[in-house]
């Protein structure tokens, strides 16, 4: 360690977290040990600036301050002061993908249907920000419909064959190979120093 400091060419990782990702961790939702330990990876990340969050404005309509325990509606306030944090406007742009998104799905014929409107806008959202993970629970609990919805987890495969986007549930899995979201593109502390 010369002292001398080298800058990485890598970026920080870019999560989208759905807004039932920030619910589960505003409300303490209980969830499997890997889901929270993965959270909580990606808050120590984010913490450190070697990980970008999006999330839509949607959330802010989704996460209702007046369900929330005392003092978490002023720690969401927080995150979304963070530089690292993005809180993405539902444009026209997004609105298009959400739109193609939605029609892609309801021509399926699989019975599932389609995505509601703000699950398309979150997935959209996504991929028009270029993040390199979509996190959500949505469909985790294997339905593949809920009131009358596609859920997002069970279409995974389709997400990125046709739209590019990378859908995970978070979590850890013993081999890494089997999980891509644990690769993010992050400056480890090692690279910053010769």
């Amino acid at each position: 360690m010369s002292g001398l400091s080298r800058r990485s060419n890598k970026r920080p990782g870019n999560s989208y977290w759905d807004s039932c990702i920030f619910l589960a961790i505003l409300t303490g939702e209980v969830r499997l040990q890997e889901e929270t330990d993965e959270l909580d990876r990606q808050q120590t990340l984010f913490d450190e600036g070697r990980l970008h969050l999006y999330t839509s404005t949607l959330t802010t309509v989704e996460v209702l301050e007046s369900l929330l325990p005392a003092d978490a509606a002023n720690q969401l306030r927080l995150v979304f002061q963070r530089r690292n944090f993005h809180l993405e406007q539902v444009t026209q742009r997004v609105c298009l993908k959400a739109h193609a998104i939605r029609d892609y799905y309801a021509t399926a014929h699989d019975g599932f249907g389609t995505f509601s409107t703000p699950d398309a806008i979150h997935l959209a959202t996504a991929i028009e920000t270029g993040c390199d993970y979509f996190f959500t629970f949505d469909g985790s609990g294997g339905k593949e419909k809920h009131k009358g919805f596609r859920t997002i987890l069970p279409a995974v495969q389709s997400l990125k064959t046709q739209f590019g986007l990378t859908v995970v549930r978070p979590c850890l899995l013993p081999d890494p190979n089997k999980n891509l979201a644990l690769e993010f593109d992050t400056i480890a502390a090692d690279d910053e120093e010769m």
